[in-house]
């Protein structure tokens, strides 16, 4: 059968076999990646924390073979994706070895870092980007001309998951001495010493309600922000912009040797320098390399991105 269209039926299965109910209990999904049977330590396994398993597979499984092809030499014989429902979930899976290598933002890598020993292995250039930082903007006639302007006033973030537009905006906030506190609603009442926040959902959400007049200031992506229509641009200014971090991180499980883990760090590092490594970059969420973290630089070591996060604990 072509390989396309057995991943497809799989996936398919799954899902009817999973119940189209709410209320259906949420199960770990997984495939094989290569048509061979193999045993836990003769198969590379890849993590994702995801509410859509279908797409997580059909995202990662392509590099989950590409790296089993690769590794052959380290007796690897098969692959798979596990997708977990929550960040918990995967890090028992990550600290029993259940799950080689764990792909995720660097808020989630931070957490897992921390609570089960996580190793941190290379950056990924998802979408081109190697790091990222966000911005909180308001409108030019809004009168706010820096982050204390805020006490008083409303923000929208766009929901508790959002590194770019939750995570590191709060995260300066609180780094800054400021009382962020969360609302219900756009229209919740804000004592003159905090800054209040509610979450609208999504980026777009928030900007309608700026560019209506209905909230103060957005927490917001960098690129996003610059790629605002011209028209919304000119009616809007940035306040402040947050530390960078990198764009995403692949973390390994402690289970997993010292000499592995440099064997697949070796596999992904090379992927930038062949036809086929690249053509397999671009169907990964269209990453361009891997690489080593700089060592130079704002919030990119483990270590400064948990003291980073750590005000949203």
């Amino acid at each position: 059968m072509n390989k396309n269209l057995y991943l497809t039926a799989i996936v398919v299965f799954s899902l009817l076999f999973a119940g189209c109910s709410p209320s259906a209990p949420q199960v770990d999904q997984q495939a094989p990646a290569i048509a061979v049977k193999a045993p836990p330590e003769q198969t590379i396994t890849i993590g994702v924390v995801s509410d859509d398993p279908a797409d997580a597979i059909a995202t990662f499984q392509p590099l989950a073979e590409y790296l089993a092809k690769k590794l052959a030499d380290q007796n690897i014989l098969a692959s798979r994706v596990v997708v977990a429902a929550t960040l918990e979930d995967m890090e028992a899976k990550l600290i029993s070895g259940e799950v080689d290598l764990f792909f995720e933002s660097p808020y989630g890598a931070a957490q897992a870092y921390e609570d089960v020993g996580a190793i941190p292995l290379l950056r990924r250039w998802k979408g081109g980007i190697g790091e990222y930082y966000s911005v909180i903007i308001a409108l030019k006639s809004s009168g706010i001309s820096g982050v204390s302007g805020l006490r008083g006033k409303m923000v929208a973030f766009e929901d508790h998951g959002s590194t770019a537009g939750y995570i590191l905006p709060k995260a300066l906030l609180v780094n800054q001495g400021f009382a962020a506190t969360e609302k219900q609603e756009a229209t919740s009442s804000v004592m003159p010493e905090e800054i209040g926040y509610f979450f609208s959902g999504s980026t777009e959400n928030s900007l309608a309600l700026l560019l209506a007049g209905k909230i103060d200031a957005v927490g917001i992506q960098f690129d996003d922000y610059e790629e605002l229509p011209a028209d919304q641009k000119d009616q809007t200014k940035v306040i402040v912009k947050t530390q960078a971090v990198p764009r995403h991180m692949v973390m390994a499980s402690p289970k997993l040797s010292a000499a592995f883990r440099q064997a697949i760090s070796a596999v992904l590092l090379d992927m930038e320098n062949s036809e086929d490594g690249l053509a397999m970059l671009a169907l990964t969420e269209k990453t361009t390399r891997f690489d080593d973290f700089p060592p130079l630089g704002p919030a990119r070591t483990i270590n400064e991105l948990v003291e980073l996060f750590s005000s949203d604990n």
